[in-house]
């Protein structure tokens, strides 16, 4: 690794651990750890094993997405080592400075399995295009048919928004972007992924098919926050949950903060005062949010390697 990129991938990090620290410091300068303690001492069981299994549908759903993206670019992939590459990359994109160190090690993965990673890379793109265009539809939808008087009409109007601005983005991204970028280098590499990327968005059918999944995974999601909210007595309506919790999600997504902690509780607290949750409520809700994800991943992942190991390691009959 050269000098420049290294140092670069020093200052992210810190970055990331500055942005993470400062939003705990925020937090806890207006909130009681004693409250949040609270929270957690009552929170009741069977809603968060409720949550750490929905954590691993969703990341099974989300590995069924991986294959179909993958077959999207010619690439055929067995589900379970799809789902395996899934729980891998959910947990190091947890717990790695690296918001998308998960999605490098799965790429990695899939090279050192025998796919091209002129393939993968593209797939790996498309699964986060896949999750933010489903996440900017289910804003659309939500905000345009529910009808609450907890969410403001500035924030209604920019969550309908959302969606027709990423399609004009990624539009003049991958349709006049090859055209103008320099065949040659780094750009000439981009160019290429973004042909990859515009003759797999052609497919239709796989199109709508990842797309659907990728909403199935977001309301199980919003169900989480739901379930977690009940099991620590927080007057949170599914309604509102579904207004709000999409909003949390893209909040998660901006990769500030390692694994989203931080920002995620940061942003929980604003979002659900409007459905009347306490700051100490909203921050204790993201953090067994977050905390429930961290073990699902880690579980599946540890599943998967203990396996694999053991089929590596299995006398050859």
């Amino acid at each position: 690794m050269n000098a420049p990129r290294q140092k670069n991938r020093r200052l992210t990090m810190a970055l990331r651990l500055g942005v993470t620290g400062l939003c705990g410091i925020a937090l806890f300068s207006i909130i009681d750890p004693t409250e949040i303690w609270g929270y957690l001492s009552q929170v009741r069981g069977e809603s968060l094993v409720a949550a750490l299994l929905l954590h691993a549908l969703i990341i099974i759903l989300l590995g069924w997405r991986w294959q179909q993206i993958l077959k999207m670019l010619s690439t055929d992939c067995r589900l379970i080592s799809a789902v395996d590459m899934t729980f891998m990359a959910t947990f190091f994109n947890l717990v790695l400075p690296f918001s998308i160190g998960g999605d490098v090690y799965r790429v990695l993965l899939s090279r050192r399995i025998g796919f091209n990673i002129n393939e993968t890379l593209p797939g790996a793109i498309l699964d986060r295009l896949a999750g933010l265009l489903a996440l900017g539809l289910m804003l659309l939808i939500t905000a345009g048919l529910l009808q609450t008087s907890a969410l403001p009409w500035e924030l209604r109007g920019a969550m309908m928004s959302l969606l027709p601005l990423m399609l004009i983005v990624f539009w003049l991204l991958f349709t006049l972007g090859p055209g103008i970028l320099a065949k040659r280098g780094i750009a000439y590499r981009i160019a290429i992924m973004s042909n990859n990327l515009r003759a797999a968005g052609r497919r239709v059918a796989p199109v709508l098919a990842v797309l659907i999944q990728s909403l199935l995974a977001h309301l199980l999601a919003v169900a989480i926050v739901v379930v977690i909210a009940s099991g620590l007595d927080l007057n949170l309506s599914i309604t509102d949950a579904l207004l709000l919790v999409p909003v949390l999600l893209l909040a998660i997504m901006l990769p500030i903060s390692i694994g989203g902690w931080g920002v995620r509780e940061s942003a929980a607290v604003p979002l659900l005062a409007l459905a009347g949750v306490p700051a100490s409520g909203a921050v204790t809700l993201a953090l067994l949010f977050g905390l429930t994800q961290i073990a699902a991943g880690g579980c599946g992942a540890l599943y998967f390697f203990v396996n694999t190991t053991a089929r590596q390691q299995r006398p050859q009959t």
